[in-house]
């Protein structure tokens, strides 16, 4: 008995080993295909752009990707969060108090800069595409 029951367990081990990288392919490319719908937006473009100026650094905002075959099985209409980050200068203006200034110096940037902790913690810092285009939220993508 103990024999047919590794032996069955063998079977699932090897099913689920040869099944999870056909999962995997069929996945990524239902996130990678797009239905082709030109000029149709579920969130218009200007939409986007009146949202933009209110954005504070720290922002989680609800995406979708639309017109992928990967929505057919994600459930709710919002399937993904990105974290807005801002530019450099929104982050210094946003987190400039006291009390941030203080946890940064606990944290080893000595100045209470947070951009000099996010240098030192982050090789490169941190760089969003507003911080070089200036027009775009930073989990925007095209």
């Amino acid at each position: 008995m103990l024999t047919a029951k590794n032996a069955l367990k063998v079977i699932q081990n090897g099913a689920q080993s040869a099944w999870l990288p056909i999962q995997a392919g069929v996945s990524e490319w239902m996130g990678d295909t797009r239905v082709y719908r030109p000029g149709r937006f579920l969130i218009a473009p200007e939409q986007v752009r009146q949202l933009q100026p209110g954005l504070q650094p720290g922002d989680v905002l609800l995406e979708r990707r639309e017109w992928f075959l990967s929505n057919v099985g994600l459930p709710g209409f919002w399937s993904h969060a990105a974290l807005y980050l801002g530019t450099a200068a929104e982050r210094r203006a946003f987190f400039a108090d006291a009390e941030v200034q203080t946890w940064v110096k606990q944290q080893g940037a000595p100045d209470g800069d947070l951009e000099t902790l996010l240098r030192a913690r982050f090789a490169g810092g941190v760089r969003t595409k507003r911080d070089t285009a200036g027009s775009r939220p930073s989990g925007a993508r095209d």
